[in-house]
């Protein structure tokens, strides 16, 4: 009697059909578990950023201010108001357990000064990326970007300088690699105003006047935060040289966004080259599309091949994840109505949001 010890070719077949069709139906809830996942690290990341932002409100007295304008890097030893020309990331630093990367370069001059800023460039935090879009936040800088970042001449040069009292300042050489966000502070509504120039002068805090070299040697007005109309671009948290106090929320905190996820186009998450420019520097970097964005028409889920410098939004699929200046991180879907989203980066139109559909509580 002859004993078959051996499948036949239609048994093998059945068998692989069985399991293409186990993988297929498991999938997509392998890949949904893994995205809930990220999600939550995601959610995890603006709760600790946020949390951060309200101990600085807490010690300061106000939110965490923006910065001079872009290619100005954190400065350890100029405080954390409008007089500090690094981002409002670099300004919570001390409130995140990150003061010693935040203070690295303090006290040095000269080349060992420059080295030291370079370095904490490119030191890791991990917290500022989503990981549902990049798992690292070490990337290289474009080559016509190596040669722009600026910082003090020494240790202390800015200090007790005033309004058009001109900065010594020094360009940072060869800087080929900095550590990149995914979260943006609210800036407002609308206009250049989430961003700076490259100044060469000192703000003055109560003017907010500033000499730009890109004006040849004019004076650049911005208006006072206290002057600052309903409707104007300026109504947001952090943004040029702010120093918004709670008492300047009048909407309410709760009412109120105070950072989140930004845009991006997908083939940019490594090297920002070309038009962009809005994930080309580094998260300690001052006011700029990179650490900044406003209303501009409402949120966006990434996409390929489109830029957009101003606009909220993420990688996930549905909707992204804002934190509120309550210190709430609250899930919004990318077909909130324009005209709210738009309100909730103005802390000061009057306009009180009574639909709450597209929003939910993580």
């Amino acid at each position: 009697m002859n004993i078959r010890t051996a499948f036949t070719l239609v048994e093998l077949l059945v068998v692989m059909t069985i399991i293409a069709i186990l993988v297929g139906l498991t999938l997509p809830a392998v890949n949904g578990a893994r995205e809930t996942a990220r999600r939550v690290i995601c959610t995890n990341n603006l709760t600790q950023l946020s949390r951060a932002m309200n101990t600085h409100v807490t010690t300061q007295g106000f939110f965490p201010s923006g910065g001079w304008g872009w290619f100005w890097i954190g400065e350890p030893d100029c405080g954390y108001g409008s007089q500090q020309p690094g981002s409002w990331f670099f300004n919570i630093m001390d409130y995140m357990e990150q003061g010693n990367v935040r203070n690295q370069g303090l006290g040095l001059d000269g080349s060992a000064r420059k080295e030291a800023l370079k370095l904490r460039m490119k030191t890791p935090i991990p917290i500022i990326n989503c990981p549902t879009r990049r798992t690292r936040n070490v990337y290289p800088t474009k080559p016509e970007d190596r040669n722009k970042y600026l910082t003090q001449a020494k240790d202390h040069s800015f200090v007790g300088l005033k309004g058009n009292e001109k900065a010594s300042v020094q360009y940072l050489s060869n800087v080929e690699e900095c550590i990149k966000g995914d979260y943006a502070s609210n800036a407002g509504t609308w206009g250049n105003d989430i961003f700076g120039h490259k100044i060469t002068y000192m703000v003055n805090a109560n003017s907010y006047n500033y000499t730009d070299s890109n004006q040849n040697g004019k004076d650049a007005k911005y208006t006072s935060l206290r002057n600052c109309a309903k409707t104007g671009g300026r109504c947001g948290i952090s943004f040029l040289f702010s120093e918004v106090t709670p008492d300047d929320v009048e909407d309410g905190l709760t009412n109120t966004y105070m950072l989140g996820e930004k845009y991006l186009n997908t083939f940019k998450y490594i090297v920002d080259n070309g038009t962009s420019n809005a994930d080309n520097e580094s998260v300690y970097d001052g006011a700029d599309n990179d650490n900044q964005r406003i209303a501009a028409g409402g949120p966006m889920k990434d996409r390929k091949n489109y830029t957009n410098l101003d606009k909220f939004g993420s990688a996930h699929a549905f909707s992204f994840n804002m934190a509120f200046c309550d210190g709430s991180v609250r899930r919004v879907n990318y077909n909130i109505n324009e005209k709210i989203h738009t309100n909730l980066c103005n802390r000061h139109d009057g306009n009180k949001i009574t639909d709450w559909s597209a929003i939910s509580d993580e």
